[in-house]
C-alpha cells in the first residue's frame, strides 16, 4: 500500500465512529406539556419556561416526550442536560430523564440534572449508564421549577438527551 492509501484509510476509520454518533434530542422549554397542577403559576416566555407574571410561590411540574433522532432505536446517549437561569438558594430547577418499560409498565429514573445557584444562564448536565433502547422503552423527562419567593425568576431553557 503506497502512503496515500494508508492515509485514506486512516481518515476513514477515524471519520466512521465520528459519523455513528446519534444527533441529541432536544427540547426548548417553551415545548413543555405543563402538570395541571401547574396552571396558576407558569408562563410560557420564549425562550423559557418560568413563572408567570404575579404568580406565587410553588413548583412548575412539566413533561417532555423523548423521541429518538439515531434512527438506530438505540442511541449512544450517556447524558440529560438542562439549560437554565438560578441565581437564588431560595430557587430551584431541575430534570429527570425516565424509562419506561412498554410492556410492563416499570418506570425507572436514569439521572437527574439540578441547578446550581449562579448569576448566569448556564448548563447542568448528569449522566447515565443504562442503554437507551426504544425497541423495549418509552422516554421523558420531567422537569421542575421552584421558587420560594415571588420576587425569584427562575426559567428553564431546554433539556436535551446526548
Amino acid at each position: 500500500m503506497t502512503r496515500k492509501s494508508l492515509l485514506v484509510v486512516f481518515a476513514i476509520l477515524v471519520a466512521v465512529p465520528a459519523l455513528a454518533a446519534s444527533p441529541p434530542w432536544t427540547a426548548a422549554g417553551t415545548t413543555a406539556v405543563i402538570d395541571e397542577s401547574s396552571v396558576p403559576l407558569y408562563a410560557l416566555t420564549p425562550p423559557y419556561l418560568g413563572f408567570a407574571p404575579g404568580a406565587g410561590v410553588g413548583v412548575i411540574t412539566a413533561y417532555f416526550n423523548v423521541t429518538d433522532t439515531s434512527a438506530t432505536t438505540i442511541p449512544d446517549w450517556d447524558t440529560l442536560e438542562i439549560s437554565y437561569f438560578d441565581n437564588s438558594i431560595d430557587a430551584q430547577v431541575w430534570a429527570t430523564l425516565y424509562q419506561l418499560d412498554k410492556c410492563n409498565g416499570t418506570v425507572v429514573a436514569l439521572c437527574t440534572a439540578t441547578s446550581v445557584d449562579n448569576p448566569n444562564n448556564t448548563c447542568k448536565p448528569c449522566t447515565f449508564t443504562q442503554q437507551i433502547d426504544f425497541t423495549k422503552n418509552d422516554y421523558y423527562v420531567t422537569a421542575k421549577i421552584y421558587r420560594a419567593s415571588a420576587m425569584l425568576q427562575p426559567k428553564l431553557f431546554g433539556v436535551r438527551v446526548f
